[in-house]
């Protein structure tokens, strides 16, 4: 469907917040399900995936428990792609409370960037944590274009006014 119809809060708390952030870090790095090796990632990860994965690891300081998201994505990332750990994990929920409370009492932001120097420099990832008014900033311009256009409008057409059919 094209239409948002529903809003959701992954950042009511701080647990929530990193799940959340962890699990797109993850899945954002896959293709079709399996991790590639690192120079796959370099060459033929998604623009898409790309896209939201780098937003995932820089934007949300403007949100409650913003900092847990992004330390999570890029935990996800770094775990996925330079580390052992298996990529199927990421399915099991009962998985996610162990690893929370290694962290929970750490400062989200000083993980954040040790997190980042590796996915900079092994990755070639562009990491900047971007402060609560630029966050705002970025979100505004981002999704500027994107509108509901009416629960009765098919997909389709909404597609072929995209494409020029």
């Amino acid at each position: 469907m094209w239409d948002c119809y529903s809003t959701t809060y992954p950042n009511y708390t701080s647990f929530q917040a990193w799940r959340a952030g962890f699990r797109e870090g993850v899945k954002m790095c896959l293709n079709r399900g399996l991790v590639p090796s690192v120079d796959e990632f370099k060459e033929s990860v998604s623009s898409r995936n790309l896209d939201n994965l780098t937003i995932w690891h820089n934007v949300g300081m403007d949100v409650e428990n913003g900092e847990w998201a992004i330390m999570g994505a890029r935990m996800g990332t770094h775990m996925t792609m330079l580390t052992d750990w298996d990529a199927n994990n990421v399915q099991w929920f009962d998985n996610y409370t162990e690893m929370w409370d290694k962290i929970k009492n750490e400062d989200p932001l000083e993980l954040a960037e040790a997190y980042g120097i590796e996915l900079r420099a092994k990755l070639d990832l562009p990491t900047c944590v971007l402060e609560e008014n630029q966050s705002k900033f970025f979100k505004r311009h981002y999704g500027a274009d994107k509108y509901n256009r009416g629960p009765l409008v098919k997909e389709m057409d909404i597609i072929k006014e995209i494409e020029g059919w």
